[in-house]
């Protein structure tokens, strides 16, 4: 029985509370002695099926239920929980497990006890041999787009879902990254870079060199790339290249290309997939390039 079936079985006994029972039936709040005829009639089913179904919510060890024998004998029921404790109980079995959009349906989409969840659930965890890491923010992210303005919580998405031609470490080193070599000439007006083979989107798509040299054209007009891309005269592709030609010496521009702003798109090729439903963001493995 799924979660939420059971659930709605569940507050189904819980309105026997509702039911002014006599002192013989109701012996507590949430305890009751009574035939298995009146707690069909309460879950809308046949007392065979109502059998099975408090079997099951007693193995989940959401109740006691001792029968008795014989027509019209009154069994011991007891209630373990309240509806809302159980939700959360619930929901936060599901997000431990990965299933975000089960929980979120599972609590009628109540964002705050969704949040509430998220912050109690936060950190690290291994899944089926896999170690995934929870991040809960009070806010909500902007676009993760690389040539967006961009929050250092979004940079550090973008490192993590986009790549560029190349990447550049903390101390000015460059290395391959898309591109797995270049070459310059001698005044370095002319930057000839040679993607890998086989790259693909995260859909599916061929990244290809086309796809490269369309995007930084329509980098150099947008405003914010007029300073940075102003020497940038053309850009050709040819079989598993790209060709950059300057209209002055750039010395480093394998290094300007590494920059996240520079992200291949329209999709992103990282060593990770992003999802989003509204509100919420996941990030999960993706075979990277190499």
């Amino acid at each position: 029985m799924k979660d939420e079936r059971a659930l709605q079985y569940y507050e189904r006994l819980l309105s026997l509370g509702s039911k002014n029972l006599d002192a013989e039936r109701s012996v507590s709040n949430n305890e009751y002695h009574l035939p298995l005829a009146d707690v069909a009639e309460v879950l809308f089913t046949t007392a065979r099926h109502a059998r099975t179904v408090l079997q099951a919510l007693q193995q989940r060890g959401w109740l006691t239920w001792n029968p008795k024998v014989g027509r019209n004998q009154r069994s011991h029921l007891m209630l373990h929980f309240d509806a809302k404790t159980l939700r959360q109980q619930l929901g936060r079995e599901l997000i431990e497990q990965g299933q975000y959009e089960s929980a979120f349906s599972l609590l009628h989409g109540d964002q705050q006890q969704f949040s509430q969840l998220l912050q109690q659930t936060s950190g690290t965890m291994v899944r089926e041999g896999q170690l995934h890491i929870q991040l809960t923010y009070q806010r909500a992210f902007q676009p993760i787009l690389p040539h967006k303005p961009l929050r250092n919580s979004e940079r550090f998405l973008v490192r993590q879902i986009y790549s560029c031609l190349t990447a550049c470490d903390h101390e000015g080193n460059v290395s391959p990254q898309l591109a797995h070599h270049w070459t310059v000439n001698e005044n370095h007006t002319q930057w000839r870079f040679y993607l890998r083979p086989r790259l693909e989107f995260h859909s599916g798509l061929a990244l290809t060199p086309e796809v490269v040299a369309e995007l930084f054209s329509k980098l150099k007009s947008l405003p914010e790339y007029n300073a940075e891309l102003a020497h940038l005269k053309a850009v050709n592709f040819g079989h598993q290249t790209v060709t950059f030609e300057l209209d002055r010496p750039d010395c480093s521009f394998d290094a300007l290309v590494s920059d996240l702003r520079y992200s291949i798109q329209p999709k992103a090729t990282g060593g990770f997939r992003g999802a989003s439903r509204g509100w919420m963001r996941r990030i999960s493995s993706h075979r990277a390039f190499g």
